[in-house]
């Protein structure tokens, strides 16, 4: 995982394009019935599952995106 921002319920997994003029691949985890609490930590190796979508940044860069439907669609593997 390579960012979080709390504010929109989003953090970003580095998709193999990170660096590579994108930004790899969003995650919405807010937009739950039941929200997770805490989002992985930055450093952490992540599996995710979910519904796949778009994130717009602010620079109108269109990202591939995940919505998970429950907690249990994050899997923190390894890492910090």
């Amino acid at each position: 995982m390579v960012s979080v921002d709390a504010q929109k319920s989003v953090f970003v997994v580095n998709d193999g394009s990170y660096g590579a003029g994108n930004s790899g691949l969003a995650v919405y985890y807010g937009s739950l019935r039941r929200p997770v609490g805490t989002p992985p930590k930055i450093g952490q190796y992540v599996a995710v599952t979910g519904v796949s979508t778009t994130w717009v940044d602010s620079k109108d860069r269109h990202i591939p995106a995940v919505r998970i439907r429950s907690s249990q669609d994050i899997q923190t593997l390894s890492g910090e």
